[in-house]
């Protein structure tokens, strides 16, 4: 079986307006989570996300994302996590939007073979009811 986890539980959330175009989302978390790594099920994660958008008119806008976690599991392995997600966001109509973005992504672990790196560009269309 495994070893029985104990860590705080923590989500936060704060949002800042700084202007009626821009909205900035905080949200800090501390949380135990499953794992799929042998000899582990679970695994304590810490870390934050960042959120901002920034309309520049109706239909135009800029978003972007910075996460950062830090991973600890049982097994004496500790990977930290660091991903950015920035990109256009354009709505063509009420209800269809098109994103592009360009998503970097590292985990560093003290265990090297855990460690890499990502770069990929995503293009979404959302349907929005």
């Amino acid at each position: 079986g495994a070893t029985q986890q104990t860590s705080l539980y923590m989500v936060g959330r704060l949002l800042w307006n700084p202007t009626s175009r821009l909205n900035i989302y905080l949200r800090p978390f501390s949380s135990i989570q499953q794992s799929a790594v042998q000899g582990t099920s679970t695994f304590r994660q810490t870390g934050f996300d960042v959120n901002a958008r920034q309309m520049f008119t109706n239909r135009l806008g800029l978003r972007g994302n910075i996460f950062y976690a830090n991973d600890n599991f049982d097994t004496n392995r500790t990977d930290n996590r660091f991903r950015l997600r920035i990109g256009p966001e354009y709505r063509t109509l009420k209800w269809l939007g098109f994103r592009l973005d360009y998503i970097f992504e590292k985990r560093s672990s003290n265990v090297t073979d855990f460690d890499f790196n990502s770069n990929t560009i995503m293009l979404t269309i959302q349907g929005i009811l």
